[in-house]
């Protein structure tokens, strides 16, 4: 079993996906023939010997699991995706009403919830909001 997580994250999904897994009492097997997948490989999510799966393959686990839609939205959000529910977690996060009405955030948003950004580009995106928030702040 990999103990070194490389995000802390992974550790929040591994977690998430055995609790759940557990309380809908499905083997490995059963889960892995629900979604499509090897059962080692669901496995090896669950212990931390590899990372999150794709966007597709959390949805397709929150189904094949029974999750509510926040339960899926928080594996999603372990697994570094953008919740598929944003309306659910609206209440908790009031900034993200802001994100339907300003088209550049919208945009943002939406590229970050297609997954299929690199870390390099999070990285840059990181990188100019930092430095549009450092200015500001020197105002």
């Amino acid at each position: 079993m990999n103990t070194n997580y490389p995000f802390v994250s992974d550790k929040r999904f591994s977690e998430l996906l055995r609790k759940y897994r557990k309380r809908a009492r499905k083997s490995f097997n059963k889960l892995a023939v629900d979604i499509g997948v090897d059962p080692s490989y669901i496995n090896r999510i669950e212990t931390g010997d590899r990372r999150p799966p794709n966007r597709e393959i959390v949805i397709k686990l929150g189904k094949a699991l029974s999750l509510s839609t926040s339960e899926i939205d928080d594996l999603l959000i372990a697994a570094n995706y953008a919740p598929i529910y944003p309306e659910d977690i609206m209440g908790n996060y009031p900034g993200l009403k802001m994100i339907e009405s300003h088209p550049t955030l919208k945009l943002l948003a939406e590229i970050v919830q297609d997954g299929d950004i690199d870390q390099t580009d999070i990285e840059l995106i990181d990188s100019i909001i930092r430095n549009i928030r450092d200015r500001k702040s020197r105002k």
